[in-house]
Order: structure tokens, then sequence, then C-alpha cells
């Protein structure tokens, strides 16, 4: 489904068609959630907040959340580069960490250099800031500690340089442009030009789908019909949504 059918789909169920809209700003809201609250199911992290950095480690990576596997230090990537006071910068499109090792490299015989890899411990930051102030459980080289403070990673000790990381990236927003046909709020898909009712004619749509297959898209629905249904303050709405998040019909 494209997100005009996603509309299209929740107006014909709730029979909320009048003058063939639902309040577009409620519903562009209602992708970004369900976007969002999509991402967090298959992550196993449904109970989390929807706002702030996670440092809790990824428990499960399910098919659907695959695409969103991101590694930096593999694959032609480059490594996590550490400043010398210890901080990195969050990529600008992380979620949630799946691993984070800090890449040792040492010379064997015939000049050969061999890595070795030592899994950071990530921490909140009270724990962290417990554990650089421990006398018996300083961090090391090849025990080093990580927390995420001020929208940075906060490596210890500082003479870590550089880290391997494993993460998932959050999915790229959803964004619903329409334009007016007959008075009537109609989805303008991605690519497609605005015939002058709600920008410049000739404006390009700036609409963008969900990144996810077509096989998640009802399960996805399921999460924009919820949080319309509250939106909307509709007891009846709700109940039909939580069945199609037990069932997806």
């Amino acid at each position: 489904m494209n997100l005009g059918e996603f509309k299209k789909m929740y107006e014909s169920q709730s029979n909320q068609i009048v003058s063939g809209n639902v309040n577009v700003s409620y519903f562009r809201d209602a992708i970004k959630y369900a976007d969002v609250a999509f991402f967090k199911k298959q992550a196993g992290i449904e109970d989390m907040p929807n706002n702030g950095l996670y440092w809790q480690k990824c428990q499960q990576v399910t098919d659907a959340l695959t695409p969103f596997i991101k590694v930096l230090g593999e694959d032609g990537n480059p490594y996590m580069q550490i400043n010398s006071n210890g901080y990195a910068p969050v990529p600008s499109d992380y979620f949630m960490y799946s691993s984070l090792t800090v890449p040792i490299f040492s010379s064997a015989s015939g000049c050969e250099m061999i890595e070795k890899e030592y899994e950071c411990d990530m921490l909140t930051d009270e724990q962290f800031v417990s554990r650089i102030t421990s006398v018996r459980k300083q961090p090391s080289i090849l025990k080093p500690i990580v927390t995420v403070r001020s929208g940075k990673f906060r490596f210890a000790p500082k003479n870590v340089l550089r880290a391997k990381m494993v993460y998932l990236r959050a999915p790229v927003t959803p964004l619903f442009d329409y334009i007016l046909v007959d008075g009537v709020v109609t989805y303008l898909p991605p690519g497609a030009l605005n015939n002058g009712t709600t920008a410049p004619i000739g404006t390009p749509s700036f609409s963008r789908e969900f990144e996810w297959p077509e096989k998640y898209h009802i399960d996805i629905y399921a999460y924009v019909a919820s949080f319309l249904a509250d939106a909307l303050k509709a007891p009846g709405l709700k109940q039909v949504s939580e069945k199609f998040k037990a069932t997806g019909s």
C-alpha cells in the first residue's frame, strides 16, 4: 500500500469521511508513530519511550529488521573514530546497537597484523561514572566501557581510539503530501507535481513512503489506526485497531 491507500483504508474502516478527509495533521503524526512503533516491536522494545537514544543492546533482530542493520568498521565502512577525550558522535540514523567492540591490532610472525576485538560494556550514565571512579573496577583497553551522553558516545579509558559497531538505523520517516481535488484531500505520490491547490503549480511532492516491504503493511496499518482512534477519541475504532494488531485482519 502507498500512504494514500493507508489513509483511504482507515477512512473506509472508520467511516470518518468528512469531505473525503481524515485530518491531515493527525494522519501525518499517525504514520510517523506507526513507523517507530512497528520498528520497536520488531526490536523487542515496545515499552521503551519514543524519544532519546537507546543505550540498551538489541536482543533480537527479526527478518524485518535486516535492511536496517549498519556496520561501522567492516565492508569498507570506516571505524567509529574516538577523540582524545573519549567522545565519538552518535550516527545521525542510530537507533540502538547490536554489538560494539574495540579492535586491537598486534603484529605476528612475518609482520602480519592480527586484529582482536574486545566488547565494550554499554552502561547507563550513572553506571559509567561509578566505573571510572572505582578503584577496583577501572575500565581498561581490554575491558572498555561506553555510555550515551549529550548525543555522543563516551568511551573509557581515553586511549581507546576507534570502535567497530553493528547497529540498527532508524527507518526513514514517511511523509504525506497532498493536493485538493474538488475540495477533497488527495494523496500526491513521490515524484508527482502539485496542481497549485496546496503549493505553487509544478512543485514536486515531498511524499516519502514507508521503507518496510509490502508484507508488513497490514501490521503497520494497525498502529496507524490505533493512533488515529486515540486522536479522534473513538473507543470503537480502538477495538478494531487492536484486533488488527492481534490478527492482521
